[in-house]
């Protein structure tokens, strides 16, 4: 179980919209209650970068962490994520949110037809 996991089990419990970790502070939910803090301790930027690199992806292993800005879905135990770190300006920080579903495709709507299959209406 990758160390990010009991952290975004919790984002999903607690239906929170995010999950933020930044260095030098603790980690945090930002749920419908307010903020909720997970870890009030402060966070170290290797801690973060540590955690963050059980879980990404491996077409962007090679490099990782890069500077500026790097974002990447990770299917968690508890459902899917997007991960957003930030490493600009010597800062580390992560923002986690819930995958939002792709919405269901539309049901087609055919033209009705008359029984022999002919487009019922007027016309040609």
């Amino acid at each position: 179980m990758a160390r990010l996991d009991p952290f975004i089990e919790k984002l999903f419990s607690e239906s929170a919209t995010e999950l933020r970790m930044e260095a030098g502070s603790g980690a945090v939910l930002a749920a419908a209650r307010g903020l909720v803090p997970l870890i009030k301790q402060p966070l170290g930027a290797q801690q973060i970068l540590g955690a963050l690199s059980e879980v990404v992806p491996d077409d962007l292993r090679p490099g990782f962490p890069a500077g500026g800005v790097t974002a990447f879905p990770y299917a968690s135990p508890h459902g899917p994520v997007d991960v957003h770190l930030d490493r600009s300006g010597g800062d580390v920080r992560v923002r986690i949110t819930p995958r939002k579903a792709a919405a269901p495709p539309e049901p087609s709507r055919a033209e009705p037809r008359g029984a022999n299959g002919a487009r019922s209406g007027t016309g040609p």
